[in-house]
């Protein structure tokens, strides 16, 4: 009898060490998948920060170009003042010239 409960453990150890040999194996593909999809991750997280990076140089660019913009606008602005003004001494000067003009002739024709 003895015997025959040697060979019943052995045959039970037999079959859980078979049993944990395939849980050990399952335990590794999953650890596999899992290092394989931490991979995919990490590639596609490297891909996102170029992206990122990107896009804050382009906004940085358009920020760039916007500060330029206003500032061509705003010397515009003031090349515009600065003929506008002009234009005000050129109409004082005419109506003045005007005036001059007025008060010869009105003194040519008191000598006449």
């Amino acid at each position: 009898m003895v015997a025959a409960e040697v060979k019943a453990l052995a045959d039970q150890t037999a079959r859980a060490t078979e049993q944990i040999g395939t849980q050990v194996a399952g335990t590794q593909e999953a650890t596999r998948e899992a290092v394989t999809a931490i991979g995919t991750i990490q590639a596609t997280i490297v891909r996102l920060n170029a992206v990122a990076g990107a896009i804050s140089s382009a906004v940085e660019e358009q920020s760039a170009v916007t500060r330029a913009m206003s500032a061509n606008m705003q010397t515009a602005a003031q090349g515009v003042g600065a003929i506008a003004s002009g234009l005000g001494a050129i109409a004082h000067s005419a109506r003045e010239a005007d005036q001059a003009t007025q008060k010869l002739r009105t003194a040519a024709q008191s000598l006449a």
